[in-house]
Order: structure tokens, then C-alpha cells, then sequence
């Protein structure tokens, strides 16, 4: 399987369970919904944290001195807006909090967060997106969540949609996900930029 192929099957994958509760695995914790909770498991330490309704956990990762990670994004009922969320829980489980991730202008969600915590990947609505769509790629480094950066479009010239939405990202911030309304997946890097991967293809359907 080529990257591009990778990339749009956890995009189908993510969107397939879009508005349901998610299950997402990264050693060594894993993530499972209980309602409005979320069970989260290190070894043989299970923990069930109460994350109250509208939230929507993506990514999970753990910290070395312990301190747990996990990404997504929170609904309003009663509005719909979306925000995405960092929540931090402590090695031992007694507490958590949460920071609201920076936005560009609008709705944003995080879909993913690197193994070291250090990178978190997503969407937010900007002054340039598509209001059709989610919003433009959005990357947020850990030490400053409420700052986000957009990271722009791969578009087809004939057919120019302005959407992009990150999926995945690595320890060193390296990003894929896909551009132009689904139909060009893309990978990007800081000292690159947005490059469009071979493969690309009609938008995965929502389900």
C-alpha cells in the first residue's frame, strides 16, 4: 500500500465514525467510549474518565514521565460549533484538564497527536477555506496549543476547492492528510511545505 492510499483510508476510517463515539489505539494506552466517558488503559491501570457529552476523542498518546494526551473535539449542543481539544491527565489518573486549541476564524477539531505529544493534527475553519467544508489543515505544537497554523492547499487547478484537513502526524511534525475536497491527498513538512502524494481520487463518503 502507497502512503496516498494509507492516508485515505484512515481519513474513510475517521469519517466513517464521525459522529460517534471513537475508538483510537496508541501504545501504551488504549481508548474506549463508555457514553459520555472514556475508558482509558495503560497496562493494568484502567482508568474511566468522564469527559461530559459532546466530546469526541481522536488521538491518544502518553508522555515519558506519565502524563497522558488525548485529542479531539467537543461539540455544542445547543450552537454546533466545534472546538478541538488537548485534555491532559495526570500519571496517576486523580486529575485532568483541558486547553481549547487556537482556531484560524472558526470550527476546529484535532484528529490526531504525535507518539511524543509534541504535534497535534487537524482542521480549522480560516478566512481562505471553503464554508462547505470543515476548514483548512491545522497543525498546533504542544508547547503552544492556543496558537494554530494553518498549512495551506493542494488545489486542482481546474477544479480549485478550498479544504484541507490534516489526518496524521509524526514525532517530527511531518503531516498527511488530504486537500481539495477530498480529492488530493498530500503530505507536508515545515521546511517543504504541502506536496500533493499520486493516488488521488474521488472523496470518501461520509457515513
Amino acid at each position: 500500500m502507497n502512503l496516498a492510499s494509507a492516508v485515505r483510508r484512515l481519513f474513510q476510517r475517521q469519517r466513517r465514525t464521525a459522529n460517534s463515539k471513537r475508538r483510537t489505539r496508541c501504545s501504551p494506552l488504549s481508548l474506549e467510549p463508555l457514553e459520555t466517558r472514556c475508558l482509558l488503559t495503560a497496562a493494568a491501570a484502567p482508568l474511566v474518565i468522564d469527559f461530559g457529552e459532546g466530546f469526541y476523542a481522536n488521538g491518544v498518546t502518553r508522555l515519558n514521565d506519565g502524563t497522558g494526551l488525548i485529542v479531539g473535539e467537543y461539540i455544542d449542543p445547543q450552537t454546533g460549533q466545534r472546538d478541538g481539544r488537548l485534555y491532559t491527565i495526570a500519571p496517576d489518573g486523580s486529575s485532568f484538564n483541558y486547553t481549547t486549541l487556537g482556531s484560524l476564524g472558526g470550527s476546529t477539531g484535532a484528529f490526531d497527536i504525535s507518539p511524543n505529544g509534541q504535534y497535534i493534527a487537524g482542521y480549522s475553519v480560516s478566512p481562505t477555506s471553503d464554508p462547505r467544508y470543515t476548514g483548512e489543515a491545522t497543525i498546533w505544537r504542544l508547547q503552544a496549543p492556543e496558537t494554530a497554523i494553518g498549512i495551506g492547499y493542494v488545489l486542482n487547478p481546474g477544479a480549485p476547492i478550498n479544504e484541507s484537513t490534516a489526518v496524521s502526524v509524526s514525532n517530527n511534525g511531518v503531516t498527511v492528510g488530504h486537500s481539495n475536497g477530498g480529492l488530493i491527498p498530500f503530505r507536508w513538512e515545515e521546511t517543504v511545505g504541502m506536496q500533493a502524494l499520486p493516488g488521488g481520487g474521488p472523496p470518501p463518503q461520509r457515513g
